[in-house]
């Protein structure tokens, strides 16, 4: 389930829709982590932080934190995150 369509929320406000997020959930014993990224085109603003809310087309939703946003002056901004709580 490495790639799926979702919005980023703001508490009630999308910040982004109809993303490609690259998400990895990863299973160690009875643990489980969630993490990923995706870029973005679009002028808007967003920095490290959080909590923001994943919401996947296939209904799964989470809370993010940004833990890195890398911007190029000719290319997409990469924003990396990591999952808080479950993916589901």
């Amino acid at each position: 389930m490495p790639w799926v369509k979702a919005a980023i929320y703001d508490v009630d406000k999308v910040l982004f829709d109809n993303l490609d997020v690259w998400v990895e959930v990863i299973q160690e014993g009875a643990l489980k982590s969630w993490h990923g990224s995706f870029s973005i085109s679009d002028v808007k603003f967003i920095e490290p932080g959080g909590p923001f809310r994943l919401v996947a087309s296939d209904g799964r939703r989470g809370e993010i934190l940004i833990s890195r946003v890398s911007a190029g002056s000719h290319q997409n901004t990469h924003v990396s995150f990591v999952g808080s709580g479950s993916f589901a």
